[in-house]
């Protein structure tokens, strides 16, 4: 650590440093070797690999490359959580509501072309998401309701003729009536309160896209920590591995709307997990 970071963090660490930092709606402050360091903080909550890597550009504005090798994480791990806490952590402290969990089913960008190599594909982690499907299910009631399909336009990668086929949706979709991720993000902050409420999909993909692709377009994530990978539940259940249609059928379900359309996708994961549920309840546990 320079001389410097060593400060920054001593200052961060210290309970009394705290009169050092301006916080602000949106932003943070602190003074380095005589200059104002502006983090737009609330970008940071759950992706620590991009705090780093802005933390590290600012303190080295001309090094050019990975900057990883310039500082410790343990140390910054530690200025990481202590941030956390002092400045977005009031929020997540509200009690989480458990009135209702939200749904979620993402569609990304997809390729497959049998006439090119795989190698000659676009890889996996430049999928970009294209709809968030949403819907909430009444923890109370095991009614679902709210369902929604928000449309993204993506950046870097277009719409395959392979992804209008698993999905519907087109190029000109997208371009006429998607948003942008970081609109898509407020109507689940603002309409699903994502932040204060615990939110579930089938399968980690969905969360592992979400990770990915907010920090690439350094985009705040729009969930707070509780996730429930309801793949996992049915896993458990049932001892393998299931498709959300084939779970489906499992719980003696049919599938309604079209598979891999986020909207229906999501209704449908709702009524799988209520399902669970009120057999769970049933059983008086």
């Amino acid at each position: 650590m320079t001389e410097s970071m060593q400060s920054w963090a001593r200052l961060v660490l210290d309970a009394e440093g705290l009169s050092d930092w301006t916080v602000k709606p949106g932003e943070a402050y602190c003074w380095i070797d005589d200059r104002v360091i502006t983090f737009d903080f609330e970008r940071y909550i759950g992706n620590y690999s991009l705090f780093l890597h802005e933390v590290a550009h600012a303190l080295y504005p001309n090094k050019e490359g990975p900057l990883l090798n310039h500082y410790h994480g343990g140390e910054w791990a530690a200025v990481y959580g202590k941030l956390v806490n002092r400045y977005m952590m009031p929020k997540e402290r509200k009690m989480r509501k458990l009135d209702k969990l939200v749904i979620v089913d993402v569609e990304a960008t997809c390729w497959k072309d049998d006439s090119l190599h795989p190698s000659q594909l676009p890889r996996r982690d430049e999928s970009e998401i294209i709809e968030i499907g949403v819907c909430t299910l009444d923890l109370k009631t095991l009614e679902f309701s709210g369902c929604q399909s928000i449309l993204v336009k993506p950046v870097t990668s277009e719409i395959s003729e392979f992804c209008t086929e698993l999905t519907g949706w087109t190029q000109e979709d997208v371009d006429r009536r998607g948003m942008s991720l970081a609109d898509a993000c407020g109507i689940l902050r603002k309409q699903y309160d994502t932040k204060n409420r615990s939110w579930a999909s089938y399968g980690q993909y969905d969360a592992n896209i979400f990770n990915r692709d907010c920090e690439r377009k350094k985009v705040g994530y729009p969930f707070g920590k509780f996730h429930v990978n309801i793949k996992a539940v049915v896993e458990t259940i049932l001892g393998e591995t299931l498709g959300m249609d084939e779970a489906l059928k499992r719980f003696n379900l049919t599938l309604e709307g079209r598979h891999h359309k986020g909207s229906d996708d999501a209704w449908n994961i709702a009524k799988l997990y209520a399902t669970i549920l009120q057999r769970v309840r049933n059983a008086g546990i």
